[in-house]
């Protein structure tokens, strides 16, 4: 948390604690657990309204911009995916939206399409924002376009083994920090990434990446021409995989109303799901 607001308070010039915030991410999935009158009250005390990204079909696009402009967050959060389809749709539609004082996506690669999108249709900059299950908050983009490490320690190293120089991609090994009960040492997150510069522009000390370039998610596209993010998968059979009843899966679209979902599943897979 601490990392978290040093990045919006520091980089971005936004205090976290007082801003209304906009989120389109999974909604739901970030309250298991958490009674829903407790996870409401508190994004409702916060400031925070939050929309679901697994849900773009035409008539919820609408839905969620009405929200959103009448919300006028300071901030917009977002899978860049769902945002830039959200965006498309808006753009399409001649909508005027509220421009936030910055967008900060996550969750996905930020590809250059989507960002001159989102860009194009709220009137403000998007700030690449890099982040795990595992470790969280790793490292956010400043305003001249680099990802400064937030927390833990990043190495991005190439395919000879060695620490990739300035411009250089490689795989992205990360030391946490700051985790007592599971420290990750040398972990191999499973991105890709570019090295930036080891002292940014803008004049803030420590390491920076130049982009993250490996965490591709697929989506899938509906009849009705709504896009569903392929990490909606992942949510979906992430009760399933915790358990232990898959251990993997792959998701294939045949065609608008055929998803194949092939498992490898253990004996105690139930039909309750």
């Amino acid at each position: 948390a601490a990392y978290n607001r040093f990045y919006y308070t520091d980089i971005l010039g936004i205090d976290p604690a007082t801003a209304r915030t906009a989120v389109l991410w999974g909604s739901g999935h970030h309250f298991t657990g958490i009674p829903p009158w407790k996870a409401k009250t508190e994004l409702w005390l916060s400031g925070t309204i939050v929309r679901d990204a697994c849900d773009m079909s035409p008539d919820s696009m609408d839905r969620h911009l009405e929200q959103i402009n009448r919300a006028r967050p300071d901030i917009i959060r977002a899978w860049p995916g769902a945002l830039c389809e959200l965006s498309e749709h808006a753009l399409r539609n001649k909508m005027n939206l509220h421009s936030p004082k910055a967008i900060v996506t996550s969750g996905e690669t930020l590809h250059a399409r989507a960002r001159e999108t989102i860009e194009k249709a709220w009137g403000a900059k998007v700030h690449n924002f890099y982040g795990s299950r595992e470790l969280s908050n790793l490292a956010g983009e400043c305003e001249c376009g680099n990802l400064h490490v937030l927390a833990n320690k990043i190495e991005v190293i190439a395919g000879d083994g060695k620490q990739a120089s300035e411009g250089q991609e490689g795989d992205v090994i990360v030391t946490g920090l700051n985790n007592y009960s599971m420290p990750f040492i040398r972990y191999m997150i499973g991105d890709v990434a570019v090295q930036g510069p080891a002292r940014c522009k803008c004049g803030r000390p420590g390491p920076t990446l130049k982009n993250v370039s490996g965490r591709l998610v697929e989506q899938f596209t509906r009849k009705d021409g709504a896009v569903v993010p392929g990490v909606y998968f992942v949510h979906l059979l992430d009760r399933i995989m915790w358990n232990g009843s898959i251990s993997k899966f792959q998701v294939v679209q045949e065609d608008y109303d055929t998803v194949l979902i092939l498992a490898i599943v253990s004996e105690n897979l139930s039909v309750e799901y």
